[in-house]
């Protein structure tokens, strides 16, 4: 189906087509990002953003990687698609703290902020074939904050195993900050 269509170019999920614009990276189809925004919009109202939203998003993040060549057909500028390479490593740096260090989700932010400000340039990334087989369209409609925990650690595990192969890009981009961690 078409970019516009049921599949998403990033996650693979499937959602009813929407000719609403694509992301401004081009690298999630309008039915997905709705989908995410949806989901952010109700974790706010039913939790006010607790620390699993960090999970939330890294998950969904690494599962949109960059994809030039249809970025390319979209027309989107090198800036977004720039971006789109910085997402996926900052991102998969958020999950190796949250994953591997055991970091206290509220410490990650800072600490990626201090990864971005210290300038460090990412190198592309060879996105996995297969993303992982949880996505946004598994999010639970729930109300009950325990499952919906549940969900943001399995979604953000199965995200961090997808990059498998690429792990060992993520601790040297690290220590460019932090040269003693």
């Amino acid at each position: 189906m078409s970019f516009f269509g049921y599949k998403c170019p990033g996650c693979g999920a499937e959602f009813p087509p929407n000719e609403s614009s694509p992301h401004r990276y081009g690298v999630a189809s309008p039915g997905c990002w709705l989908a995410f925004n949806e989901l952010l919009a109700h974790e706010r109202l039913s939790w006010g953003y607790p620390d699993v939203h960090r999970l939330i998003v890294d998950a969904y993040s690494v599962q949109h990687p960059q994809n030039q060549e249809l970025q390319k057909q979209l027309k989107i500028s090198q800036r977004f698609i720039d971006a789109s390479i910085q997402s996926v490593a900052i991102h998969l740096i958020a999950l190796h703290f949250a994953l591997v260090e055991k970091r206290k989700l509220p410490e990650i932010s800072p600490l990626m902020d201090q990864i971005l400000k210290k300038g460090t340039i990412f190198q592309p990334l060879t996105p996995p074939t297969d993303l992982g087989k949880i996505t946004i369209a598994d999010a639970p409609k729930t109300d009950n904050f325990e499952k919906y925990r549940a969900f943001a650690w399995a979604w953000a595990e199965e995200a961090w195993l997808a990059w498998s192969k690429e792990h060992s890009q993520v601790k040297p981009w690290i220590n460019e900050t932090f040269p003693s961690n």
